[in-house]
């Protein structure tokens, strides 16, 4: 039979003895009841041998504090790490109470060596296991997280066992109602495995409310109540006439002078009357003293002119005449004329949440949990379009690892469990040892011109000795990014309808235009689709007039190779090599047409050239792309058809910059910037940008810039170009420089395409026939023939003298021939 002093008395009768007066070892030994038949540990105990219940103590009491080092202080240790990671696997945050339940088992075992016996039912241990159990599972819930597999695969929570248990209700009755069962086992388990009745537990919150009572008490003291006494000699002094309740008690202060007595009223009901407090009136100035009339200046005599009128005006004739013959400083002329950035608009940065990016990386790592792929999302980059989850496809003591393609061979189920629109994934993120998946923001955000040209980014990379710096957007860290286009040294931008191809060189404009003057910069913007470019008409940057028609832009590009070889010639009289090397050489200032500035050829749509002149059009873009980058001349070009027949191969190998937005197929993404990816941007400027410092593309949020933003722009420049000519410091411009060699080869494409070397031959020989030009330029006839028509009909050669001989030339040797009959030549009046 159990002692009696093992166990606490059951008889309601009988008084309790408090805690505080029973013994150390009385409290411990009371805590079980129940009958010694029912004693699990005891009877444990007496089947064993009595060393071996001290050797599995003392092994689940080293078990207990290695758990504890495990998971607090492992450290590198592989045991260590390995082991802690199998607790916190097992149990999640419950992983503590697993450690503290082997060490107190072991302790229990031990115990009794020390003279202490404590006794537990079978009853109570099963009690306090399902405390434990629904602990964990309370845990689990507890942690707020919708994918609970993920959860416990990493180790939070109450880990795999506290999801095992938890699930099935939590699937049944839901998250509140299961943790209000597993909240209420736990209580009811604790009660049980501690031994506690109902009549301890009321007598404990008696005690408990009590002590609560006592303190409240102890805080607010009552104020006993004035005595009789007080109270009637206090209605005695109110009762009095003339008695007036007092507000306030002001001690006086010791440093002020002493108060002078106040005079008392005659009646003694009436208060003194106080006079108003006037404010002291503020000290005037005092009156300056008059000065006497000696001391007064006289009145100054009128002022006599200081030079001979005449002199004046030779002066001023003389002036005029060195600033009309003095060399255009334009350098000086644009000075101070750069737009002030209220031209532009600013717009905020609208980026996702704490939650959103959380909520998409616990759904990564439960989607690709449910193909048996356990990785970890490491970090996520929050950009303006696209959040980048950079995912670890490893554990952190390099024990397991996982290929990257068997994870992306698995974005498609990403993209539905994210509901997202389009993935892409970055195998690897360059520079680290992640796999970055992109996934598109919910709201995505607008990034402005103004933003990017006002941040301190965008300074600090244009700053270092950029010629011709230009904003792009913002990249997927929502970091500002520019390049020099001195340094690409030439740009295509390539991509479906509706990409935002437009809009990027627009903006691309608008910032050339909000950073470089005149002096500095030229523009020639042509057009083939009509409506993009013809807006920036009237701004003093552009060489000439906007060009829409693809026969004058074929043309202009023929224009644009004369000027880079006739630019070459110059640096080859100056022995130097390149465009910034040539003007430091210059002295200041100095006519216009000796300094060069840098000059950009925008063209919106190649493909259009490319249907109607591939010929003529490959071989300008091909020869200027070579070429043009020494002279300080670059090219931009757009296109909305990324095809091999429009992006040739001798095109794309001039160009190593290029920007891809979204395209239909991985074909044209190829054909863009070899390789996939473009075919997963989300559009409306969305890109990748492919630096020649790259072989990665970098995907960015392409800048933008509304229709008003570049109305103002252009506007601006219009009045500063307006303002300078009616001043007279600014010539008015006269037309375009590539118009002469337009209207020839206008007359050349009208007439003949051979006419130009049959004047050179022609201003040669001095005489002019059919037969000449069979022998010499191997012509038929009849096209022979209708040239020396066309010739006689110009007055550029007589008179036929005769069957069979040969007409004069009488074209002057010191005259161009070919612009001797360009100006005689009418268009619709000609023979041919």
């Amino acid at each position: 039979m159990q002692q009696p002093s093992n166990s606490l008395s059951t008889n309601p009768n009988e008084a309790y003895l408090p805690a505080s007066r029973a013994s150390a070892d009385e409290v411990i030994r009371s805590l079980d009841d129940a009958p010694p038949e029912f004693d699990f540990w005891q009877d444990l105990r007496e089947s064993m041998p009595p060393w071996i219940s001290e050797v599995v103590g003392f092994a689940l009491i080293v078990f207990g504090i290695l758990s504890f080092i495990s998971l607090f202080l492992a450290g590198d240790a592989l045991v260590a790490v390995s082991w802690a990671a199998m607790l916190t696997s097992l149990c999640g945050d419950g992983a503590v109470f697993m450690a503290a339940a082997l060490f107190a088992m072991g302790a229990v075992l031990w115990l009794p060596k020390a003279g202490i016996h404590i006794s537990l039912s079978a009853g109570r241990m099963l009690a306090l296991e399902l405390a434990f159990l629904s602990l964990l599972a309370l845990l689990h819930l507890g942690s707020g997280e919708s994918e609970l597999r993920a959860l416990a695969r990493s180790g939070g929570g109450g880990g795999m066992i506290g999801w095992g248990l938890s699930y099935p209700f939590y699937w049944v009755m839901g998250r509140e109602l299961a943790l209000g069962f597993y909240g209420l086992v736990v209580g009811l388990g604790s009660i049980v495995a501690l031994g506690l009745r109902g009549s301890m537990i009321t007598q404990a919150l008696a005690r408990l409310g009590n002590r609560l009572q006592r303190v409240s008490n102890r805080a607010e003291p009552e104020t006993p109540p004035p005595s009789d006494h007080v109270q009637e000699v206090y209605r005695q002094l109110v009762d009095q006439p003339g008695y007036r309740k007092p507000i306030m008690r002001i001690r006086p202060n010791p440093d002020s002078p002493p108060d002078q007595p106040v005079p008392q009223p005659e009646n003694g009901g009436a208060a003194p009357v106080i006079e108003r407090i006037r404010p002291n009136p503020r000290p005037q100035p005092a009156a300056t003293p008059e000065a006497p009339a000696d001391d007064l200046p006289e009145p100054a005599a009128e002022d006599l002119p200081s030079i001979n009128e005449n002199v004046a005006k030779r002066r001023a004739r003389n002036a005029a005449i060195r600033r009309e013959n003095a060399p255009v400083n334009y350098a000086e002329i644009w000075r101070s004329s750069l737009p002030g950035m209220g031209s532009l608009t600013a717009l905020d940065l609208k980026l996702p949440d704490a939650e959103e990016t959380e909520h998409n990386a616990r759904l990564i790592e439960n989607t690709l949990l449910e193909f048996d792929l356990d990785v970890t999302v490491a970090e996520a980059q929050v950009g303006p379009t696209v959040t980048r989850y950079a995912l670890q496809p490893h554990k952190d003591d390099g024990s397991e690892r996982i290929r990257m393609s068997k994870i992306a061979s698995y974005a498609r189920d990403l993209a539905l469990a994210l509901a997202a629109k389009q993935l892409r994934m970055e195998s690897p993120v360059p520079g680290t040892n992640y796999m970055g998946i992109e996934v598109p923001n919910r709201e995505p955000s607008t990034v402005a011109l103004r933003n990017l040209l006002q941040s301190e980014d965008y300074r600090q990379q244009t700053a270092a000795g950029a010629a011709l710096g230009i904003p792009l957007g913002r990249d997927v860290t929502g970091l500002p990014v520019g390049y020099d286009l001195a340094q690409m040294p030439h740009l295509l931008i390539a991509g479906a309808t509706g990409a935002g191809k437009s809009v990027c060189i627009a903006a691309i404009a608008t910032s050339l235009l909000m950073q470089f003057s005149p002096a500095e910069l030229r523009l020639v913007m042509l057009d083939p689709k009509m409506v993009e470019l013809a807006r920036f008409n009237g701004i003093p940057h552009l060489l000439g007039p906007v060009e829409i028609v693809p026969e004058r832009i074929v043309g202009v590009l023929n224009w644009c190779v004369r000027e880079m070889e006739r630019r070459y010639k110059l640096l080859e009289r100056s022995g130097v090599k390149h465009l910034d090397e040539y003007n430091n050489k210059l002295a200041v200032p100095v006519p216009a047409s000796e300094r060069l500035p840098r000059i950009v050829i925008l063209i919106d749509e190649i493909g259009d050239l490319m249907l109607t002149s591939p010929e003529e059009t490959q071989e300008s873009v091909a020869r200027l792309a070579q070429k043009a980058r020494a002279v300080g001349m670059h090219l931009i070009i757009a296109t909305q058809r990324p095809s091999v027949n429009v992006i040739t191969g001798v095109i794309k190998a001039n160009f190593p910059t290029r920007i891809g937005f979204a395209v239909a197929s991985s074909g044209d993404s190829r054909v863009i910037l070899d390789q996939v990816g473009a075919e997963n941007l989300l559009g409306r400027g969305d890109m990748l940008f492919l630096s020649p410092d790259s072989t990665a593309p970098r995907r960015i949020q392409g800048c933008f810039v509304s229709e008003d933003d570049v109305r103002e722009v252009v506007q601006h420049w219009r009045d500063e170009l307006i303002l300078r000519e009616r001043a007279g410091v600014l010539p008015a411009q006269s037309g375009a420089p590539w118009e002469d060699a337009l209207k020839r080869r206008q007359f050349l494409s009208e007439t003949d395409p051979m006419l130009e070397e049959v004047l050179r031959l022609l201003s040669a020989t001095g005489e002019a026939s059919a037969s000449l030009l069979q022998r010499k330029l191997g012509l038929g006839y009849p096209r022979a023939a209708r040239i020396i028509d066309l010739l006689e009909e110009l007055g550029a050669i007589g008179a036929e003298t005769g069957a069979g001989r040969s007409r004069p030339v009488i074209i002057p040797p010191e005259v161009d021939p070919l612009q001797f009959v360009l100006s005689r030549y009418q268009p619709g009046k000609s023979a041919i």
